[in-house]
């Protein structure tokens, strides 16, 4: 075999060699790795998903577990570690003297109890004072950060003259839950305390009440006295004392004021609020007190 022959089939050998190394390896080898780094990168890809799953969820736990925590921290009542009935009384009593002008009560135990999981001191309550006193007691203890619960309770205006603007008696059941936070408490965020909402009523009062208030202050009783005399502008009238006092339209006598001044009809008018029932009294000149 000559030279240039053996060339040639060697060449031809190499040549098929390559071809057919080439073929094998883009028919076969490739797409072998290629399918094989495909399913790699898919199970990178559903990894990845999972993981940005996961941080999803860590995170809304995160969230969920901080604003259970704000409330936890800010809720509006807690059960203090105190579990004597004296502690209790002393508490409340904290609230009476601070917040509603030391209003007095005496306290009776009733009993110590569990309910449910909760745990709880029973007291009954027994005082009298102003309304707004009282009213404000009922709803400190209601607001208060311990956490009492009104269980019964009785109220009864009490209009006598040793109380002349009346006092509210009040009776009260209350329950008082004990045993909780304790060591805690002091870890608690502080709360925004809730405003008392004063009123300028007192619903226990009478329209037309039985006594009417003392003449504490002196002042004219229109039907003990006289009219002396009249100007445009003035009333002389000689009160209950037998003093002459001068009056002009808008001045307070015991029970009203004196509304007008009539030197034609020669009258001076008072209008006077006898305990919720309005009466207008005319004095006549040399007159005593008559309607």
């Amino acid at each position: 075999m000559n030279i240039r022959l053996r060339n040639t089939l060697t060449i031809a050998l190499v040549g098929g060699l390559i071809v057919g190394a080439g073929t094998w390896g883009v028919r076969v080898y490739l797409p072998a790795r290629v399918s094989k780094a495909q399913k790699e990168l898919q199970e990178r890809q559903e990894d990845l998903a999972d993981y940005q799953a996961m941080a999803a969820q860590i995170e809304e736990v995160r969230k969920r577990r901080d604003q259970a925590a704000q409330d936890w921290a800010a809720r509006s009542h807690l059960i203090p570690a105190i579990s004597a009935a004296h502690d209790v009384y002393g508490a409340i009593t904290h609230i009476a003297e601070s917040k509603c002008h030391s209003l007095p009560y005496s306290y009776s135990f009733v009993e110590r109890a569990k309910q449910g999981d909760a745990e709880y001191v029973e007291l009954e309550l027994h005082g009298a004072g102003p309304f707004i006193d009282v009213y404000r007691f009922i709803w400190e203890l209601e607001n208060a950060r311990s956490l009492y619960a009104i269980t019964g309770i009785r109220l009864r205006w009490v209009d006598d003259d040793e109380a002349a603007d009346g006092q509210l008696s009040f009776n009260l059941r209350i329950r008082a839950f004990v045993g909780g936070d304790g060591p805690h408490a002091d870890l608690l965020a502080a709360r925004k305390e809730p405003k008392f909402p004063w009123i300028s009523y007192n619903p226990f009062t009478p329209l037309v009440r039985e006594h009417l208030p003392p003449n504490d202050l002196g002042l004219v009783e229109v039907e003990r006295s006289s009219l002396r005399a009249l100007s445009p502008t003035y009333a002389f009238v000689e009160d209950q004392f037998g003093e002459l006092v001068t009056l002009e339209e808008g001045d307070e006598v015991y029970l009203g004021y004196l509304t007008r001044i009539n030197t034609a009809a020669s009258t001076a008018r008072f209008t006077l609020n006898k305990g919720g029932l309005i009466e207008t009294v005319d004095l006549e000149l040399f007159t005593q007190g008559g309607e």
